[in-house]
């Protein structure tokens, strides 16, 4: 038995690299995908906070936004500006109690701590709410008489409007006064009692104290700074347009923030429920929190520079806003995003811790140890059966590769034969055996010389030698006559033997062969053609040279001798000849028409022009029976059939060429001429009982009668067909389809 290499332990010593290589690479894969993994769980947290803190500032804005339109929408109300256009602010009660129901609407809907109504100097005209005694900590300090106002409530047109207004209710109570003084009086009286209601309210501070309204495009005066009290607060001062465009009074607004704005930071968030959100006010280098338990702190509060609240006063004063990331404001490890609320110097701020963002390693982690644990043990396991497995492996790979080089043999379209250096078979598909009528084993193993005889003559032997001498591929075209088959065959030298490709191309050769015949007759009866056009000219020439030439020749000889016969006088004897030869000058005259009419005719039958088809044909059949012994006849079941001009002249000539053979070359005795028309088909048939001829047989390219006549049917769009034996005589048929 021989030695075996494949020791026992050697394959394991072959596997065990790979086994320690495989767990490192396992182990690597899992810290790797631990270390992406909390990456990603962190990066997901970012965008969390991003989103959160991005929703919660939009919605922050949207909020701000709502109350001043809502601000625009009581200055603009028409029932408010035409009483202050026509009274000022000395609004008759009953009309001042309208206006109060719509600031006591407007506040009970949101947590306002006061809508009033102020006239151009700041005082309260229209309360609701809380007393507006602008005693915010956090208005700028200046005394009652050095408050500035803005240009558009100190101009002229503003105060003479608001005397306009007192003149107005002067005006009224004379007029009400003359009409009915009990009633002027009670007029007189509410006004008075208003008056006294308005400047007790007014006794208080004015919102304006201490504060500039600038008003913007929108005619609204935002101030922030009371978002920094104890109980944090928005106040927002309207302009009241008028008709003329003064400002006639101002509506104030202030709206305590802290429990709005818990509403939409403290409900439960569709993000992770880790996430917190909260609000900031920055003020003068210092944070205010608005919705929690939070202190105000500044930078000192938190001087480290990983800190959470020195990052965020960082952002604040350099008007940042984006991702951070440090120890939190409880001191705890957080991932977070800042973002600014547009106009209104406030700043969301969403966090996460970071325990929170990597609680689902825990389980990642737990389900990575299992897996590299799995992977030692499974490992060890496969690589004891790796080994075993080899040979086996291997053996099913070969059979498959073998199966797989069988199944693309079998899908060639050419036929395969693999031969060893020998000459001996080593494989085939399945086109040689259908080819040569064998099976596979009856191939496979033999040798080339034992499969075909006199090998050595086979082009397979000469195209083999021809591989063997030059070591290069040999394509040839080989033709086997006892089968009257044509093979492409390929020979490629590899390094087994010779490989043998061959494909049947004897469809392909015998069209080629036919497109070169009918090519060459093509050319041959081009060439007929032009012959017979200058022979037909030829005979033209030569009938009006011999026939109408001599005539003519005769005639003007003749003329000419009446005319020296009638200078020189004429008596009865001279008289009789002359008249004899205009007589016969006449005859020759006839002659003459009648020569050129046959030629006119051989070139063109005006029958076929005037008359038509039909009558052409028989014409041509009484010409063939005065020209020749052979009997025509011609029998149709129709009087008379419509053709176009070439249809009829390429029908009408291939019946005329079949007459001049028949005459010719036939040796008939009978001929005839069968048309028949039967639903729109068309068809000729001209039979003789001539000595005929083998229609089998190939005449080279002299038959250019039948050529000519097969062409002209072409033309005429009909099949055109000839049956002929020896002794039997000749068929000729057309048929075609009428339009």
């Amino acid at each position: 038995m021989p030695h075996s290499n494949n020791k026992p332990g050697k394959g394991y010593k072959k596997v065990y690299p790979i086994f320690i290589f495989l767990t490192i690479i396992v182990m690597v894969s899992a810290a790797y995908y631990y270390f992406v993994t909390r990456e990603d769980l962190l990066l997901e947290g970012r965008r969390q906070t991003e989103v959160a803190a991005t929703e919660k500032a939009e919605m922050v804005f949207q909020w701000f936004e709502e109350r001043r339109s809502e601000g625009r929408y009581l200055a603009r109300n028409p029932e408010l500006t035409e009483n202050l256009a026509q009274f000022g602010t000395n609004i008759p009660a009953i009309n001042m109690e309208k206006i109060r129901a719509g600031f006591e609407r407007l506040k009970n809907n949101h947590d306002y701590i006061t809508i009033a109504l102020l006239d151009i100097n700041g005082k309260t005209v229209l309360l609701t709410g809380e007393a507006t005694n602008g005693n915010s900590t956090n208005n700028l300090a200046t005394d009652d008489n050095q408050s500035q106002k803005p240009n558009s409530i100190n101009s002229p047109k503003a105060k003479n409007n608001d005397n306009t207004g007192k003149n107005n209710q002067n005006q009224t109570t004379e007029n009400n006064t003359k009409n009915n003084d009990n009633t002027g009086k009670n007029n007189q009286n509410q006004t008075a009692e208003n008056n006294t209601t308005a400047n007790n309210t007014n006794s208080g501070n004015s919102p304006l104290k201490n504060r500039t309204p600038q008003f913007d495009s929108l005619d609204q005066f935002v101030d922030h700074t009371p978002l920094a009290d104890n109980q944090p607060s928005l106040d927002i001062f309207t302009a009241v347009r008028l008709h003329n465009g003064e400002i006639g009074g101002i509506i104030y607004q202030k709206i305590a923030i802290a429990s709005e704005f818990s509403n939409i930071f403290l409900t439960k968030e569709k993000y992770k429920t880790e996430t917190r959100n909260r609000l900031f006010y920055f003020y003068n280098d210092k944070i205010y929190p608005i919705i929690d338990t939070l202190k105000p702190f500044t930078i000192a509060d938190y001087p480290g520079k990983e800190s959470v609240g020195y990052i965020i006063i960082k952002m604040a004063k350099s008007g940042k806003e984006g991702k951070l990331q440090g120890v939190g404001l409880e001191k705890i490890d957080k991932i977070g995003n800042l973002q600014k609320v547009k106009n209104y110097g406030l700043l969301v701020y969403s966090a996460i811790t970071t325990g929170a963002a990597e609680k689902p390693l825990l389980p990642i982690t737990i389900l990575l140890g299992i897996i590299v644990l799995a992977t030692i043990v499974v490992s060890g396991l496969a690589t004891s059966l790796l080994v075993k497995k080899q040979e086996l492996t291997l053996s099913k790979k070969l059979s498959e590769t073998e199966a797989f080089l069988e199944s693309l043999r079998e899908e060639m379209s050419d036929g395969f034969i693999l031969v060893d250096h020998d000459l001996r078979v080593v494989t085939v598909n399945s086109k040689p055996l259908a080819f040569m009528g064998t099976t596979r084993e009856n191939l496979v193993g033999k040798l080339l010389p034992e499969i075909f005889d006199n090998f050595e003559d086979t082009f397979i032997y000469h195209n083999i030698q021809e591989v063997i001498r030059t070591g290069k591929a040999v394509l040839s075209t080989d033709y086997i006559k006892s089968r009257d088959i044509y093979f492409q065959g390929k020979f490629y030298p590899i390094s087994r033997g010779i490989a043998i490709f061959f494909s049947d191309i004897t469809e392909e050769t015998k069209l080629k062969q036919k497109m070169d015949e009918t090519h060459a007759q093509l050319q041959a009866l081009t060439s007929h053609l032009q012959q017979a056009t200058e022979n037909e000219r030829e005979a033209i020439a030569r009938e009006i040279h011999d026939e109408l030439g001599q005539v003519l020749s005769v005639m003007k000889i003749n003329l000419s001798m009446m005319k020296n016969i009638i200078k020189s006088g004429v008596n009865d004897r001279v008289k009789d000849n002359l008249l004899n030869e205009v007589e016969v000058m006449s005859k020759n005259i006839d002659k003459t028409v009648k020569q050129l009419r046959r030629i006119i005719t051989e070139l063109r039958p005006e029958v076929l022009d005037h008359l038509g088809f039909v009558a052409a044909v028989e014409w041509l059949v009484d010409e063939s029976k005065a020209r020749s012994s052979v009997k025509f006849s011609i029998n149709t079941n129709f009087e008379e059939i419509e053709l176009d001009k070439m249809t009829s002249t390429a029908l009408f000539r291939i019946i005329q060429e079949s007459c001049t053979n028949i005459i010719r070359h036939s040796e008939a005795t009978t001929a005839t001429i069968d048309m028949n028309l039967d639903n729109g088909i068309f068809r000729i048939k001209i039979r003789d009982n001539g000595r005929g001829f083998d229609s089998t047989v190939k005449k080279g390219y002299t038959s250019f009668g039948l050529i000519g006549m097969r062409e002209r049917a072409k033309l005429a769009n009909a099949e055109f067909s000839v049956e002929s034996e020896i002794g039997k005589g000749t068929v000729i048929s057309l048929t075609m389809k009428l339009s």
